[in-house]
């Protein structure tokens, strides 16, 4: 399963990495990884089924997520980055039954909460 969020709402399958921002989460049997990109800067944290983790790129110095908090993370992330990813667009890719609508609503959630305190 892939998942990618963009700043404008639109998620090519190229984008410029020199001047992008955008955060992708990629989850497979065994692993899952984030990225975040921003103005050519990156951020690239894998972790697979066994003990194993890695920051493969940090120029944007973020700390790592945990995997139960991805959601918190990227409201960090964003906090940090000055930005905010367009969960009401996503561009989500899975082999899985069902899937794409329970990461919508996974991705939506804060929004919904952030407008219900309004």
């Amino acid at each position: 399963m892939t998942l990618s969020l963009d700043v404008d709402g639109k998620i090519p399958k190229r984008f410029p990495t020199a001047k992008a921002t955008r955060f992708r989460l990629i989850v497979e049997e065994t692993a899952w990884s984030v990225t975040v990109w921003r103005r050519g800067a990156c951020f690239q944290y894998s972790k697979t089924s066994g003990a194993r983790a890695a920051i493969i790129d940090d120029s944007l110095a973020l700390e790592p997520p945990k995997p139960r908090n991805v959601r918190a993370w990227l409201r960090e992330v964003e906090e940090t980055l000055g930005v905010e990813f367009r969960r009401d667009r996503p561009g989500i890719q899975s082999n899985v039954a069902g899937a794409t609508a329970a990461i919508v609503t996974w991705i939506s959630a804060d929004v919904r909460r952030d407008r219900s305190r309004s």
